[in-house]
């Protein structure tokens, strides 16, 4: 299957067999005794396209040009630039499927547009447009390859040349050519690469590993990251894994038909007991990201700080540019800026628990209250808003305070539940 340019697939189990979906037009298809009337009617209902912002990933030259990997890119985004079928009909083709025994986990696609999807323990490229789904190409361990291993699909990823990476249930790591130099789909892959990760790691650390290889990714100079684990599902077990990487001069080598001597190129960090790796890994300029446990050294958690705080500081002016600056406000009409943060954070009425309940007002409803001066009665009700200043932490109003923000002015916004952030 090419991918479309107005054209996604999504694969589904029905009844027996599995159904590949694939929106396949931009707009209506309308039928040909549509009156005019019914199809401006039907137009006029549609709602009308907001365009989201291109994604910001910076391209990885090791990377294929396309949506390379299950979670799109090497950022691991789980979001793509495709254009989507718009329109109140679109046409929907079914491919039934008949050699998997269930959808496939995984479908992404080279830079021609092929899909690449999992098959029978293996890897291929398939057709998801056909009547019936049909597989083009393929690389099957079983047939091709001695067998006792299977394709870990989950964690492939395509490189720049179009080859399919793939870590295995054995611990390696696969290079495939899967196209001809013309994007031509080849009937039997070509293994251009085999690394027995494990064993490389093993032999950096001096020490046998109880954890198998989980993922790899190319980072942006080419070289191979790897992490052994596994996910989180039994954390009684105590799991502990590695992360590393295997030089890119090292994978050119192989590419190239010489010989690489992995004990200068294998470079593996091991993880504190406890701190296995878990998930993919995702790839930046300044390195890999791998999600391990929850321990951090000093200077990690300092790092995280400041990428946190400079986030925070953004958010801050976004709400004092929406609310305006304090300094700016008459003294007379600026409720909030003579009150402590104390006071500011004090609901403005509170009543017990027994009187709530009589007067059959949820626990936590917000209250306000009025007064009639003539019969000296103060009334006390449920308010027609939900959230005020008393519902912001002490700490992000002091900041919010500092900024120059009108507590005033945000007081109100709260109330009215504004928009403050729209992108």
């Amino acid at each position: 299957m090419k991918k479309k340019k107005l054209q996604c697939s999504v694969p589904t189990l029905l009844l027996a067999g599995v159904l590949c979906l694939t929106l396949a037009a931009c707009g209506a298809k309308q039928s040909s005794d549509m009156l005019a009337s019914d199809t401006d009617s039907a137009a006029s209902a549609a709602l009308p396209v907001k365009a989201m912002n291109a994604k910001r990933v910076d391209e990885n030259p090791y990377m294929a040009k396309s949506d390379a990997n299950i979670h799109h890119d090497g950022y691991n985004t789980d979001s793509t630039d495709e254009v989507l079928p718009l329109g109140i009909y679109p046409e929907i083709n079914v491919s039934y499927e008949k050699t998997n025994a269930n959808a496939s986990p995984a479908i992404y696609f080279d830079s021609y547009g092929h899909a690449v999807v999992p098959l029978l323990g293996g890897i291929a490229i398939r057709d998801l447009n056909a009547e019936e789904t049909t597989t083009l190409g393929y690389f099957s361990p079983k047939q091709h390859d001695g067998g006792g291993y299977v394709i870990q699909s989950s964690y492939t990823f395509l490189d720049s040349e179009n080859r399919i990476v793939c870590p295995t249930s054995n611990n390696h790591v696969l290079m495939l050519r899967a196209t001809d130099e013309a994007g031509n789909v080849l009937p039997e892959f070509e293994k251009v690469l085999d690394i027995d990760i494990k064993a490389a790691a093993e032999a950096a650390l001096g020490k046998e590993l109880t954890q198998n290889l989980l993922s790899v990714v190319f980072d942006y100079d080419g070289n191979l990251w790897f992490a052994t684990g596994g996910f989180r599902i039994y954390p009684e077990r105590g799991q502990q894994g590695v992360l590393g990487y295997i030089a890119r001069s090292a994978i050119d080598a192989i590419l190239n038909g010489e010989q690489a001597d992995l004990s200068d190129a294998v470079f593996v960090y091991e993880l504190t007991p406890g701190e296995g790796a878990e998930n993919g890994i995702a790839a930046s300029k300044d390195g890999a990201v791998i999600l391990t446990k929850s321990k951090m050294t000093a200077m990690e958690y300092v790092k995280l700080l400041t990428e946190l705080t400079a986030h925070v500081g953004q958010m801050l002016l976004t709400l004092r540019d929406t609310c305006g600056c304090c300094d700016e406000c008459d003294e007379d009409e600026c409720a909030c800026r003579d009150l402590s943060i104390e006071e500011l954070c004090r609901p403005a009425v509170t009543v017990p628990d027994w009187a709530r309940e009589e007067a059959d007002i949820p626990p936590d409803a917000k209250l306000g209250c009025y007064v009639d001066e003539g019969y000296g009665e103060i009334t006390i009700c449920e308010t027609d808003y939900e959230y005020d200043l008393s519902d912001v932490p002490p700490a992000i109003l002091f900041a919010l305070r500092q900024s120059g923000c009108c507590l005033s002015v945000l007081e109100d916004v709260l109330m009215e539940n504004d928009i403050v952030y729209d992108k």
